[in-house]
């Protein structure tokens, strides 16, 4: 991969800014299927689709990897259990597979799903804990407001 294409993926872009990139790619593809057709490339034009057909997967996988790096972070921050990558000379499992052209490992959509289960159990699990101390605390509260306005009242009457 071209080192320019390599240091704007590690920035974060807006939406509008990604789209823009697309949408410029797609008219230069465009340009130069179209000069292939005038000269009656069809190598050329065989180069061109094959290219953005790799440009396409490589635009996945990407997204994928980066993906899988959120949601197995954040599983990792509620100490939830991420199916485990399988050996090396193994290209993929039933949970994971391996990047073609990144090399990095990034879950399928049945990893996704069981990773994203985990996190939504832990996560309500959570905040079912929450609510039982804040069901303590509206009584609490509300008992101290209770003797506050009374000792007020007593204090004013004396």
């Amino acid at each position: 991969m071209p080192l320019k294409r390599y240091v704007v993926r590690l920035f974060a872009l807006v939406p509008g800014v990604k789209a823009r990139r697309r949408a410029s790619g797609a008219k230069r593809y465009r340009e130069q299927v179209e000069l292939a057709r005038q000269a009656k490339d069809v190598d050329r034009l065989e180069e061109l689709r094959w290219q953005k057909q790799q440009d396409e997967i490589d635009e996945y996988e990407w997204e994928e990897i980066q993906f899988t790096k959120r949601l197995v972070g954040r599983a990792h921050r509620l100490k939830v259990e991420v199916p485990d990558r399988p050996p090396r000379w193994e290209a993929e499992s039933e949970h994971w597979s391996v990047s073609q052209i990144h090399g990095e490992w990034y879950l399928t959509q049945k990893g996704i799903t069981v990773v994203r289960e985990a996190v939504r159990a832990e996560e309500k699990w959570l905040r079912d804990q929450r609510a039982q101390y804040l069901a303590w605390a509206a009584p609490i509260i509300g008992f101290v407001g209770a003797l506050t306005g009374l000792i007020a009242v007593l204090t004013r009457n004396r």
